[in-house]
Order: structure tokens, then C-alpha cells, then sequence
């Protein structure tokens, strides 16, 4: 039996634990601002050196390669640096650092495989899609091996993976609408045939993506610096939803493995904030 969802996903801090990783970059970025800037004439300070690099990224998830972004960063606040020494750095790092699935993650994906339910992957990246999807490949492989249950012959990332859409591939950023409608594109969705869900952890995407009419789970969002706002958020509009002035809801979940509670078909399934 096939259930009629489809479920949209972020994947770092939601499938992948990427956290380190990012933690990597905001210390390379860090690192040379710092060393660089002794005796320069610095265009702004700031404590946090990685937030004014955020408009910089964005660019690289977008329009410009990563080292074009890195570039034009350095080149704009003074910084006798390259994207050269940025990357030596990054490597030296993520040699003691990879990224990894969260536990349970497998079994999850192969239930969802098992119920005909669509999951695709929506990321925010300086790497296109295909390259992610590779990536990740690599990682449930990896995971499959340690488990001693990886079959060459029979492995198939379809099984897992439906798609990776990334920001890169298009120009746009989640919540953007257009990423959306190119994921459903992408593997002939329609809107009006499947019950869309999608998965984040970051405030801009579980209220962008819900401002849009499509329902979201609020996962790992209580690692984020804002969680008491964003739970508090979280209550406000689903209290808008019950007096019909929101379109869709967010739940709340604990762990990925929860959305499996989609075999119940109907919100009850789900536990409320608020309530």
C-alpha cells in the first residue's frame, strides 16, 4: 500500500549530524580574521566574525563557488588571506572530523521506502545536488558496513534517498517557494495529489516553509540559540491553525524515527504543543 505523503527534508542536523562541520568552518573563518587582522583597518568588528560571513555564504549556496565567496569576504573586510589558507585549514580539520548519520536513521528510511512514502532531500549548499547525493550515499554505506548488513549487489540509494535538491542547483534558498516546487517537480509531485511534510530544525525554515501551507516537524530545533522563542512560536501558530487563521501545523517530535506515526493517517496521531 502506498500512502499518499511525501515528506521534504533539510538534511544537516536533521539526517546528518553536520554540527561539527559547520563548527570547522566558523573556526577556519575565525581563525585567519583573527591572525589578519592585527595592524589592519578593519571595515566592522564583531565577536562572532562568522555572522559577517553569513551574507558571503549565502552567495556561495546561490550564485557564487564557495572560494569566489570566501574570496570576495576577505578581499571586502581587509584581509590579507585567500581562499588558499582557508581550505589548508578546513582540510587539517576534517581530518579528525567527518560527518556522520544520526543513529536510526536507516531503518527509518527503509520503512519509509517499505510504505511508498517519497522523502527528499532539500539542502542548502555550495554543492550541487548530485554531488550531495553521492555524499550521502557514501555515509548510509558506511553505516551499512558497520552493521554488517551492506550487499553491493542489492543496495539501491533509491531505497533511502527519493532526491537531493540543493539551493545551489537552482539559486534559491529554503523557505524559498521555487525550491520547493522544483523538489515536487523534480520527482513528479503534485501538490494537490500528495500530503506534503517537511522536516527542519532552523526558525526561518519551520515558519517559512509552514508559512506556505505546508505542514512541518520541528526536530532538533532545541539545539538552536533561539529554542525558547521558537517553541513559543511553535504555540502561537498552531493556536492560529485551530481558529483557521494558518494553514498548516508543526509538530513537534523528538526523534526522526517518530514520523513514522504517518501509517495513522489524521493529526491526532500526532502530540500538540500547546495542549
Amino acid at each position: 500500500m502506498k500512502y499518499p505523503y511525501a515528506i521534504l527534508s533539510d538534511a544537516g542536523d536533521i539526517i546528518i549530524d553536520t554540527k561539527s562541520c559547520l563548527n570547522m568552518q566558523k573556526k577556519c573563518i575565525n581563525d585567519i580574521y583573527s591572525k589578519r587582522k592585527k595592524g589592519l583597518k578593519i571595515k566592522s568588528e564583531a565577536k562572532d566574525t562568522y555572522s559577517l560571513f553569513k551574507p558571503y555564504k549565502i552567495l556561495s549556496q546561490t550564485k557564487n563557488s564557495l572560494e569566489d565567496a570566501i574570496n570576495q569576504f576577505f578581499k571586502e573586510q581587509n584581509i590579507n588571506s585567500s581562499y588558499e589558507e582557508y581550505e589548508k585549514a578546513y582540510e587539517e580539520c576534517s581530518l579528525k572530523i567527518k560527518p556522520r548519520l544520526f543513529p536510526g536513521i536507516i531503518k527509518t528510511l527503509e520503512r519509509l521506502n517499505e510504505k511508498g512514502i517519497p522523502f527528499i532531500l532539500i539542502s542548502d549548499s555550495y554543492k550541487k545536488g548530485l554531488q550531495l547525493l553521492e555524499e550521502t550515499e557514501k555515509l548510509i554505506v558506511e553505516e551499512l558496513k558497520k552493521n554488517g548488513i551492506y550487499n553491493r549487489r542489492k543496495f539501491d540509494i533509491s531505497k533511502y534517498i527519493g532526491a537531493i535538491v540543493s539551493s545551489k542547483d537552482f539559486g534559491f534558498k529554503k523557505p524559498a517557494p521555487e525550491v520547493i516546487q522544483k523538489a515536487l517537480n523534480l520527482y513528479k509531485i503534485k501538490e494537490n495529489q500528495e500530503k506534503l511534510f517537511f522536516i527542519a530544525h532552523e526558525s526561518d525554515e519551520i515558519f517559512g516553509i509552514a508559512k506556505i501551507g505546508i505542514d512541518v516537524f520541528a526536530l532538533n530545533y532545541e539545539n538552536e540559540n533561539d529554542s525558547l522563542e521558537i517553541s513559543e512560536m511553535i504555540k502561537s501558530h498552531n493556536q492560529k491553525y485551530i481558529e483557521g487563521k494558518e494553514k498548516s501545523k508543526i509538530y513537534c517530535i523528538k526523534k526522526f524515527s517518530e514520523i513514522l506515526k504517518l501509517k495513522n493517517i489524521g493529526y491526532s496521531t500526532f502530540k500538540e504543543e500547546n495542549q
